[in-house]
């Protein structure tokens, strides 16, 4: 077996334990989504995970294919074709990060609010009791 073939039947691997994690968690997201909004942000995120997945699993199917082509032309082609499924699946891993990055802000300010209202909120009922120790 070429190393080419080895190649590609690992990225195929990859791409199908990637499939199956992405749509275990989509379906665990299911069950805990706490809101509409929590809900499709796992949507959003299981949407593109799985397009780069299969992406992959598409780049591994036809990079054996580069040793049937005999024209220079073709092999552009090809090879252009190539390039544009990577890049396209590095922008998808760029937007999750960024989505993913986005939603943990947005959590981390929320729990900073709930807690700021809660210290606020302990301040004022633990001065308007009487000191105990008069």
């Amino acid at each position: 077996m070429t190393e080419t073939a080895l190649f590609s039947l690992g990225l195929l691997l990859l791409a199908a334990v990637l499939v199956y994690s992405h749509w275990h968690g989509w379906r665990q997201s299911q069950d805990v989504a706490g809101d509409e909004e929590e809900l499709d942000f796992h949507w959003r995120q299981f949407r593109r995970r799985m397009q780069a997945s299969v992406m992959l699993a598409v780049v591994g199917l036809v990079l054996p294919l580069h040793t049937f082509i005999r024209t220079p032309v073709l092999m552009t082609v090809f090879l252009f074709g190539l390039l544009v499924l990577v890049l396209w699946i590095v922008a998808l891993a760029v937007a999750d990060y960024v989505a993913c990055r986005r939603r943990l802000t947005q959590i981390e300010d929320d729990e900073r609010i709930e807690r700021a209202k809660l210290e606020h909120r302990s301040r004022r009922r633990y001065q308007h009791r009487p000191d105990e120790q008069e």
